[in-house]
């Protein structure tokens, strides 16, 4: 199984989770073409599409992929329950300014427990037997205040994102809570440009939960296999 990050941040996120013939796209923030390179122009591999919200930097593609056929599973789309070829997909409440929702993605054959969540406050939740987390970690504290006492960023505007957006202490909380026997990798993403370091954020994560933690970029494509300890 292998994550291609198509794009994260606030210019887009889009991620394929790709198992043999079976893709799944987390968020459609990105033009159609690029979520069908993505797929390698093989769009009779997606089988549903998750959207968390209705922002358009996650859900630009939505309709045209409604247009192609494509179930597109969101708080906009109200769908009660998806069935993809191997996999049972759950969803939770995140918490956000618009309804937003974070993901469960589960093997029916494999032992993947992948979590994503993404534009949220807080994450209020214990997820059992992950063995992959795919996360916003949006800002740092520190970095975000630097921002507002020199003037760059309006006080109004650091509340709103962190009224908004998961932070490197929060997200230390949320880990701090989980039980990362099962856990094999952790993904950070939706990095602010000028409110995060992404270098603290993966040490600061990576120290603390002894898991192997990878900050995503563009273009990256990340090995999901499970592996023995």
């Amino acid at each position: 199984m292998e994550l291609k990050i198509l794009s994260t941040g606030s210019k887009g996120n889009a991620y394929i989770l790709r198992n043999d013939n079976v893709s799944i796209l987390l968020d459609a923030g990105v033009p159609y073409n690029a979520i069908l390179n993505g797929l390698d122009y093989r769009l009779n591999t997606l089988k549903v599409a998750l959207v968390t919200h209705k922002h358009k930097d996650h859900s630009m593609a939505m309709d045209d992929l409604q247009a192609h056929g494509i179930p597109v599973w969101s708080p906009m789309t109200k769908m009660t329950r998806i069935k993809v070829q191997g996999w049972i997909i759950a969803h939770f409440q995140s918490y956000h300014d618009v309804p937003c929702w974070g993901f469960q993605v589960m093997g029916v054959k494999t032992r993947h427990r992948i979590v994503y969540a993404t534009d949220t406050y807080k994450l209020p939740y214990v997820f059992p037997n992950t063995t992959h987390y795919i996360l916003e970690c949006n800002y740092c504290p520190d970095i975000l205040l630097q921002q507002v006492e020199q003037g760059i960023i309006p006080r109004a505007h650091a509340k709103r994102v962190m009224q908004t957006h998961l932070g490197l202490e929060t997200a230390s909380k949320f880990f701090a809570e989980q039980d990362l026997s099962a856990c094999r990798k952790i993904i950070l993403t939706h990095l602010s440009d000028g409110n995060s370091d992404a270098e603290m954020i993966q040490d600061t994560i990576r120290k603390q939960t002894g898991v192997e933690t990878i900050v995503a970029e563009k273009g990256m494509t990340i090995n999901m296999d499970l592996y023995e300890f």
